[in-house]
């Protein structure tokens, strides 16, 4: 369970650094940790589209949170 609370912790992570890729994301660059706007840079250099990062991401989420709410 821990193992799927820290997914999910690090997806919604992830999710802010996509949308803020996307530029729908109310949060500011500035608020960001270095690790997180170098994933951003690596997203770019590797041209990721991030719509579908989007997708894959909020499916895990709605898995991890699903899973989570099972077991209590």
């Amino acid at each position: 369970m821990n193992t799927t609370i820290h997914e999910l912790i690090n997806m919604k992570a992830r999710k802010i650094e996509v949308e803020i890729e996307l530029g729908i994301s109310d949060v500011d660059i500035r608020h960001l940790s270095s690790k997180q706007i170098k994933r951003i840079d690596q997203d770019l250099e590797h041209h990721y589209d991030p719509r579908v990062m989007l997708e894959m991401i909020e499916t895990t989420i709605r898995t991890d949170e699903q899973i989570i709410a099972n077991r209590h």
